[in-house]
């Protein structure tokens, strides 16, 4: 998702934004398709997570909004809700990068700025991985800002705990 689905969503829908000769139902469908596979996908991940009879017996005040009876209507509203999320995360990122990419990186970097102030504050910037300073720094600093990318645009919300 990370380095395929998302940005290519993104790219497909500033060229849509940017086409000259009129928006394609092609495109269209092209990035709705995209959006409901990135959704499809986080909502598995999440119910895979959710499902999970030991992550339920460990934290059970986090897990369990997947009921045991009727898992397909909450399926079938994730899915909804998070192509919406994803859609309207794809265009605001493609109407920022339309006006200038400048503006794109200070949205990005702003966002990731006070996502990493707020770890600092805590004191929960250093990942749990037990590793050489310098290498442990570098791991920390991508992990959060894959993991944090992907919960953005995708609603996984086992990764808004990281």
């Amino acid at each position: 998702m990370f380095c395929e689905s998302i940005p290519s969503s993104v790219l497909q829908t500033y060229a849509l934004l940017d086409a000259k000769s009129g928006i394609s139902s092609r495109a269209v469908s092209s990035i709705v398709v995209s959006a409901v596979s990135i959704a499809y996908s986080s909502t598995m991940i999440s119910s895979s997570f959710d499902t999970s009879p030991l992550r339920r017996s460990e934290t059970p005040q986090f897990y369990g909004y997947f009921p045991d009876d009727g898992r397909l209507i909450v399926t079938v509203c994730m899915i909804f809700m998070t192509t919406g999320h994803v859609l309207m995360k794809v265009i605001a990122s493609a109407l920022f990068f339309r006006l200038s990419s400048l503006w794109l990186m200070l949205y990005m970097a702003g966002d990731m700025g006070l996502f990493f102030l707020y770890k600092i504050a805590r004191g929960d910037l250093k990942h749990w991985m037990v590793l050489p300073d310098a290498f442990s720094f570098f791991l920390t600093i991508l992990n959060r800002v894959v993991t944090k990318t992907i919960a953005d645009y995708t609603l996984i919300v086992q990764f808004r705990r990281k």
